[in-house]
Parts: structure tokens; C-alpha cells; sequence
């Protein structure tokens, strides 16, 4: 709401999507937020290219960039790639979250995400997340490999009645590295 009790938008995402000449297709987006006088400014870009590397199998490449105000300008803050994996009825995702740092690039995070669906209508999608560990988060000089932090399990089963019903089950890891 506004100063005088209307409704107002608190963001706009505006997404545009071109095929290029190569055969990928490149979608640009950009979300503008409201200020404190209601204004809307910018805040994120994404831009991310598909490209089919095959008929079962797509890589999605995604930079992220952040508006920076006091230079007035779009910064790369982040950057992810995708590959989705498609055969017999099963999805396989991969992404990997990166950000600058020191010398270039460097792994920040990784989700794998593996869908299962069944003739029955039965689905179950597993997610394990990734990410620093503590350590390597304190210590910028520390290049530590990812390590599994999180793990979701989503069964979603259709019922006679024609409702579906999804169990979620969210793991995360123990002291000794088990879920």
C-alpha cells in the first residue's frame, strides 16, 4: 500500500526471450522494485541462453547481475550453469552456482536434482543441495570442494478421487555426515 492506502505494485519482472541465430534461445530479465517514494528502480538482470547439446540433454547459462546505485550501473554478481539430462521417464538436473572472487570464478554451490516419474502418475524428485563448508566460508583463502548440506525428498502420488498429495521430507546432514 501507498502513503494513501492504494494498492500498489512492490515489483515488476519484465522477461523477453529471442531465438538466435545459432539455434539457442536467449531470455533476458529484469525486476525493478519500489524505492521509498515509490518509484520504481532497477535491482536484478538475468540473462540466460538455452542451448539443446542433444535431444535428451540442455545446458542453461545464467549471469546475474545486481544494480549497483552508487555507480549506477548493472554488476555480474553471480553466475550458474545447468545441464538437464532427459531418458526413460526420468529428468536429471544439475546446476552449479558461481561467484566472483580473488583470481576469477569459484564454486559457491551445486543442486542435483534427479525426477523420477512412473506410468502411474506417481512422481518422486529427489534434491540434494550443496554448498560451502563453514570453514571455507570463514577463510577467503580456503578453496574447499562443496560439500552436501541438504537433501529433499518429494514423493507426489495422484488419489482415486483425482487430488494429488505431495510428502515432502527434508534432510540435512548430522554430526557424522549421515541424513
Amino acid at each position: 500500500r501507498d502513503s494513501s492506502g492504494a494498492l500498489k505494485l512492490n515489483s515488476v519482472t519484465t522477461a523477453t526471450t529471442t531465438k538466435q541465430p545459432d539455434g539457442s534461445s536467449l531470455t533476458t530479465s529484469i525486476e525493478e522494485v519500489r524505492d521509498v517514494n515509490g518509484n520504481l528502480q532497477p535491482r536484478q538482470r538475468t540473462q540466460a541462453t538455452t542451448v539443446m547439446l542433444s535431444p535428451t540433454a540442455t545446458r542453461i547459462t545464467t549471469q546475474i547481475r545486481q544494480f549497483d546505485h552508487l555507480e549506477a550501473r548493472f554488476a555480474e554478481t553471480s553466475r550458474e550453469t545447468a545441464t538437464v539430462n532427459k531418458s526413460d521417464g526420468a529428468t536429471r538436473t544439475e546446476r552449479v552456482i558461481q561467484q566472483p572472487g580473488g583470481a576469477g570464478w569459484h564454486d559457491v554451490g551445486k543442486v542435483v536434482t534427479t525426477e523420477t516419474r512412473q506410468p502411474n502418475g506417481t512422481m518422486i524428485r529427489e534434491t540434494i543441495e550443496e554448498g560451502q563448508s563453514l570453514y571455507s566460508m570463514k577463510t577467503p583463502s580456503a578453496m574447499e570442494p562443496l560439500v552436501p548440506q541438504r537433501k529433499i525428498v518429494e514423493h507426489e502420488t495422484v488419489k482415486p478421487d483425482g487430488t494429488t498429495m505431495l510428502q515432502r521430507d527434508v534432510f540435512r546432514r548430522d554430526i557424522n555426515g549421515e541424513w
